[in-house]
């Protein structure tokens, strides 16, 4: 992948005002020129916001806006990628963050982490490998020698494309992992199924010995079953029987007294009638004159006559009287026979389900007398032997499935080790690292640092003298260890357009001249620059407060100013 930056565009950014400040990258090696605190390395900051986000230097990102304006801070770079044309603009105050592609807007429609992610696969490269490769400053960033083993290998990984043995490392490791335990869990499949054979294999034995032996306990519990239904059939009898007699005598009682009533009331209507008769005679002697003859009353035969019939009515009031009496005690009773007649109706009720349960019970007798007395398990027979075939299938089925499985992990395994730290990355990275020690040493060289730096395939590193002895980095002086950390810088610049997965038009060097490093240094490291910048028609920019010499080694140089608190860039070339 290679990127060609073409120009950056920033205002209200740090020291520099709403004026838009625009910097067009060009081939060569230019200087960015200016004493202290006027603004140089917010170059830098305004690139790297616009790409990334947030400052190159570690400053907080609210601080980047200018503190004079206060607002409309807003960077903007141009570069292409292949064919396509991208335009990234950030800004803060308010906060921005839009890109376009062949001039047309980009929509937008996930988080900013998502909208970075996106940027970076366009970008090629991340942040720190950009920190690292492409602005690199003295000041504000470990040297390579500096960084940790960890470090110094991811930037070398994703530089030259070798991460991606990492991922595809991890990768396969989560498939060993997830195929080892696949196959374990097959071999439990396996397990479980031979176990459950023979858990079936027993339940057939015991089904068929069940068949053997139990015909006497069925027909013993028929018999009982159905000897238990003939002595519910003789209680329910003997109840209904009960409840029988007692609906008769209920039914025997209202009846007796409806016709003790019938009797009396012909009775107590028969003597109504026949005293009713005698008043009438006795009305017609209190009038002096024979009811029978006509005649008037002289003689004692009739006054007799009358004394008989006021006794016989005595006698019959008497008995009407007695008659009525009980009449009325009958009633009562028949009024208390209302239950009499509920006792009926329950009895009845009771008597119906009882018959019916009787029935019922006796349709059970015969039922189970004319049922075979035997068990019948030729269903769960055929089941189980079922299962036992279905079970038999399964463990030929899970043995070869094991013998795939174990194939596959052999395979994984041997991936797994190819792609490992021992494997092709161990390999590639020897091969790597053999170049790699050769341009850096040619290098330093080139830039009079009689030192020789070799790296092993772990990135771990021995600096030895002219005489082999071993030296500590942090034991050079400042401009030495400078000289060093370019060397390294330049290999990686070498490499990056032949070997790496991406590469750029553009390098900056920041503080390269004020880091301690004397004029034979600057004469090599110009030299050694110029030559591979010219190569790769590259433009680099070296960011500085020193501009006495070489002058003429620079295709331009901008020169920076601070007025009234605002920087300003003019181009002196």
């Amino acid at each position: 992948m290679y990127i060609e930056f073409e120009k950056l565009i920033f205002r209200n950014i740090l020291s520099y005002g709403n004026n838009e400040t625009e910097i067009d990258f060009k081939p060569g090696i230019n200087i960015i020129f200016a004493k202290n605190g006027s603004g140089k390395s917010s170059i830098l900051d305004a690139l790297f916001f616009a790409l990334y986000g947030k400052p190159y230097r570690n400053i907080k990102l609210s601080s980047l806006v200018n503190s004079l304006n206060k607002k409309n801070m807003v960077c903007r770079v141009f570069f292409k990628k292949g064919d396509d044309h991208y335009e990234i603009i950030r800004g803060q105050k308010p906060d921005l963050l839009s890109y376009k592609k062949n001039g047309v807007e980009v929509a937008l429609t996930s988080t900013k982490k998502l909208i970075q992610t996106d940027l970076d696969q366009i970008i090629g490269i991340d942040s720190f490998l950009f920190k690292n490769i492409v602005a690199v400053a003295t000041t504000y960033n470990q040297p390579f020698l500096s960084l940790s083993n960890t470090d110094r290998n991811k930037l070398v990984e994703n530089l030259f494309n070798l991460a991606i043995l990492r991922k595809i490392e991890k990768a396969i490791k989560g498939e060993n992992i997830i195929a080892k335990q696949n196959l374990t869990l097959v071999m439990k499949d396996l397990e479980n199924a031979e176990n459950q054979l023979n858990l079936t294999n027993t339940s057939i034995a015991n089904i068929n010995q069940t068949i053997l032996t139990n015909q006497n306990k069925a027909e013993s519990l028929r018999d009982k079953e159905i000897g238990d239904l003939i002595e519910k059939n003789e209680k329910n009898t003997k109840i209904l029987n009960e409840f029988r007699e007692k609906s008769k005598i209920a039914t025997s009682n209202i009846i007796d007294v409806r016709s003790k009533k019938d009797t009396l009331q012909n009775e107590i209507n028969d003597l109504t009638v026949s005293i009713s008769k005698i008043d009438i005679y006795l009305s017609v002697l209190d009038k002096g004159s024979c009811p029978v003859c006509g005649n008037i009353l002289t003689d004692d035969k009739h006054i007799q006559d009358k004394d008989s019939k006021i006794e016989e009515r005595s006698s019959l009031l008497k008995l009407l009287n007695e008659d009525q009496s009980s009449l009325r005690d009958l009633n009562k009773i028949e009024e208390n026979n209302v239950k009499n007649e509920k006792i009926i109706a329950d009895c009845n009720n009771i008597i119906t389900i009882g018959e019916a349960k009787i029935s019922d019970n006796l349709a059970k007798i015969k039922k189970l007398r004319e049922t075979k007395s035997e068990i019948d398990l030729s269903e769960l027979l055929e089941k189980e032997n079922s299962i036992k075939s279905k079970l038999n299938t399964d463990i030929i089925s899970f043995k070869k499935e094991i013998t795939d499985k174990n194939k596959e992990c052999v395979i994984i395994d041997n991936v797994f080790r190819i792609t490992s730290e021992d494997g092709i990355r161990h390999f590639l990275f020897g091969k790597l690292i053999n170049v790699f020690n050769n341009i850096v040493n040619k290098n330093l060289h080139n830039l009079s640092v009689k030192v020789q730096v070799k790296f092993d395939s772990n990135l771990d590193y021995v600096i030895t003298g002219l005489r082999g002895e071993n030296i500590e980095y942090n034991q050079f002086s400042g401009g030495e260890r400078t000289r060093i950390d370019m060397g390294i810088l330049l290999a990686f610049l070498n490499l990056s357009g032949d070997l790496a997965n991406w590469n750029t038009n553009i390098l900056f060097i920041d503080e390269l001249f004020d880091s301690g490093i004397d004029n034979e240094g600057i004469d090599a490291l110009l030299k050694s620059l110029n030559s591979l910048i010219m190569i790769k028609n590259q433009s680099c920019y070296l960011i500085s407060h020193r501009l006495d010499t070489h002058n003429e080694t620079f295709k331009s140089i901008l020169k920076i100013e601070k007025n009234s608190g605002f920087s300003t860039i003019s181009n002196q070339n």
